[in-house]
Formats: structure tokens, sequence, C-alpha cells
């Protein structure tokens, strides 16, 4: 099923299946998709900021490119994503499972990722600054070149995490 560009914003859509529909460029800023199945769908380039996506399964959706300033995935499941290059300004990640997940220069500045489960994620180039990444698994990531200036790093698992010029002031 195809969606393209279509405009969604403000809908309530909790509970829903979107499982591999193609939402590329659509319009879901505000929405409410608590609890929703998202797995394999394409939202590159999509507005979805301000959403929420609690609880949702996001499993291998595509974010490439994506708005997502100040959504919420607190308890989502994303991993294996792809969300290269996306905006997740003051985004809310608690808890959510991100294993796996391709964020390469992803704006994630001020987003809350405390106890996320990063293990393996790709954050090369990504922006972290001010993030909030307490108690967050990032064993096995990638973040070369990454800026996680000024984040709050406490009992973060960084276990053979490749740090290469990073900057973690």
């Amino acid at each position: 099923m195809s969606l393209y560009g279509v405009n969604l914003s403000d809908l309530r859509l909790s509970g829903l299946e979107f499982r591999g529909t193609n939402l590329f460029r659509v319009n879901m800023q505000g929405v409410d998709a608590s609890g929703s199945d998202f797995m394999d769908a394409n939202l590159s380039r999509s507005n979805i900021s301000r959403a929420s996506f609690r609880r949702a399964n996001l499993e291998r959706v595509n974010l490439f490119a994506a708005n997502a300033s100040e959504a919420d995935f607190s308890h989502a499941i994303l991993s294996g994503a792809k969300m290269g290059r996306g905006i997740f300004r003051m985004a809310r990640f608690v808890q959510s499972d991100l294993r796996r997940a391709e964020l390469d220069r992803a704006d994630l500045s001020e987003a809350d990722l405390s106890k996320a489960m990063l293990g393996a994620a790709m954050l090369g180039r990504a922006k972290l600054v001010r993030c909030s990444l307490v108690k967050a698994d990032l064993a096995h990531a990638f973040l070369k070149e990454a800026n996680l200036s000024k984040s709050n790093l406490t009992s973060t698992d960084l276990t053979a995490t490749d740090c290469k010029g990073a900057n973690l002031s």
C-alpha cells in the first residue's frame, strides 16, 4: 500500500497496522501512532515531528532524512531502522530498542536516550549534543566522529564502542 505525500497530521492512529506501507514524504506531524505496527514501512523524508510512537513496532523502518523533532519513541522497537540524516532534535527514545539502527549523520541534539538499547548501532558523525544517555547500552556501537558534547553519559555501557574522533567533552 502507498500513502505517498498524504497529509495525516494530528490524527489518532494508535494500534493500527502500517507494516510495509510506503509513507514517503507523508505529513504525520502531531499524530498519535502509539502501539502501531510500522515494521518495514518507508517513512523516509516524512514529517513526523511531535508525533507519538510510544510502544510502536518500527523494526527495520526507513526513517532516512525524516523530521522527527520532539517525537516520542519511548519503549518503541526500532531495531535495524534506517534513520541516517534524520532530524530527531529533542525526541524521546526512553527504553527504546535501537540495536543495529543506522543513525549516521542524524541530528539527535537534546534527545532523551535514557536506558535505550543502542548495541551495534551506527552513529558515525551523528550529532548527539546535550543528549541524555543515562544507563544507555552503547556496547559495540559505532560513534566515529560523532558529537556528544555536553551529553550525560552516566552509567552508559560503552564496551567495545568505536569512538575514534568523537567529541565526548
